[in-house]
Formats: structure tokens, sequence, C-alpha cells
């Protein structure tokens, strides 16, 4: 179970970094 959580916030944690990422470089 926390396994899945870690999982999930990994994934959330990549998708926003990698989104901030790529709005910064369309500046």
């Amino acid at each position: 179970m926390s396994r899945m959580i870690h999982l999930t916030a990994s994934f959330w944690y990549f998708y926003y970094s990698s989104l901030a990422a790529g709005g910064l470089r369309s500046i």
C-alpha cells in the first residue's frame, strides 16, 4: 500500500517538474 502511494507521489513529482521545466523553456 505504501509502495503504491510512493509510486504515485514520484509520478506526480516528475510530472509537475517536467511541466514547470517546459513552461520555463517556452517563456
